[in-house]
């Protein structure tokens, strides 16, 4: 067993699409060094294509659905290459007799899990807010209801139950808290450190993914998303337009949140008792800070997602500007 692949799984919302950039600006870097990152599994960035392929959640997923492959035609991909980096979010869907299957199309390789996770009250913000930015789909509820949805929608931020699952099936898992890389700006240098001993011909630059809106305009924008006036074009225009709705920098403010009063600390709550038996648990978790059980990101006098519709006036104006 001498080829390596290292599988990146997620989660999601946690620079998964920087991570996968820097693989694909990076792949002559790659290469030299005996890595690859194959061209065949790749839905834009991401190998989507291999856990549409293996993962039922997306058998009804009209784009995912398509690009299956067949787990002979997978291992025919894999094997044309020495040692490879797979990365896609979507991986962390599987369930367990998938992550099964998905070891064995690997049971050739030596092969390292790297997850990211980040606290989970953050990161179902993050969701919502992508969800809503989305133009295919788009996210109409309420953040209250999203939240309260999180077993049908996210069902891996439950870390405990994902971490067992594959840890059942792989040997070799490393875990990061993408708070903490986050904050230092080095998710994509703590992902390559994982399994390359020296970084300097990898470009770990991080550039943004992702426009950051405010909150008071993603709450606007999801009931322009209700009404369903929002053709691509106007979606254009409301994004020009609503550009007093954006903040200053790429770094969305955390003090502002769509939690009310304690919501966040009480929705953090639900997790709290399954990370810290996940530190507990695990010995490769030692090595992973925990996530700090504090809430001074949401002040009694900043924005909460109340009703975004008395904005619409606001863009509205905004649009029929000359």
């Amino acid at each position: 067993m001498g080829r390596k692949v290292i599988l990146h799984i997620g989660v999601h919302k946690t620079g998964s699409t920087a991570i996968q950039n820097a693989c694909l600006k990076n792949r002559k870097s790659l290469n030299e060094i005996g890595w690859h990152y194959p061209e065949e599994l790749l839905f834009n960035e991401a190998h989507h294509i291999l856990p549409w392929s293996v993962i039922d959640r997306f058998l009804n997923d009209p784009i995912a659905n398509t690009r299956r492959l067949s787990k002979e035609r997978l291992k025919d991909i894999l094997f044309k290459y020495g040692n490879i980096v797979i990365s896609s979010e979507n991986f962390c869907f599987a369930k367990d007799n998938e992550v099964r299957e998905i070891a064995e199309l690997f049971e050739d390789f030596e092969t390292i899990v790297v997850v990211f996770i980040r606290r989970q009250d953050r990161l179902l913000q993050s969701e919502y807010v992508q969800r809503v930015k989305q133009e295919v789909s788009s996210e109409l509820r309420p953040f209250e209801e999203f939240c309260r949805l999180w077993q049908f929608l996210l069902p891996h931020i439950d870390y405990l139950t994902l971490i067992n699952r594959w840890s059942s099936h792989f040997d070799n898992i490393v875990v990061r808290n993408f708070d903490v890389e986050a904050e230092k700006d080095e998710v994509i240098s703590s992902f390559f450190s994982s399994f390359v001993d020296n970084t300097d011909k990898i470009d770990t630059d991080q550039a943004a993914e992702n426009v950051a809106y405010g909150l008071k305009y993603i709450s606007l924008l999801r009931e322009l998303n209700n009404l369903e006036i929002l053709t691509p074009g106007i979606r254009r225009l409301v994004v020009s337009a609503g550009s007093e709705f954006l903040p200053n920098s790429n770094k969305v403010d955390e003090r502002h949140s769509f939690y009310r009063g304690d919501s966040a600390k009480i929705t953090y709550a639900q997790f709290r008792p399954g990370n810290i038996k996940l530190w507990n648990k695990f010995k490769f978790m030692k090595s992973v800070d925990e996530f700090p059980d504090k809430f001074d990101y949401i002040g009694s006098n900043d924005f909460v997602e109340t009703n975004g519709y008395k904005y619409l006036d606001d863009i509205l104006k905004l649009l029929r500007k000359p």
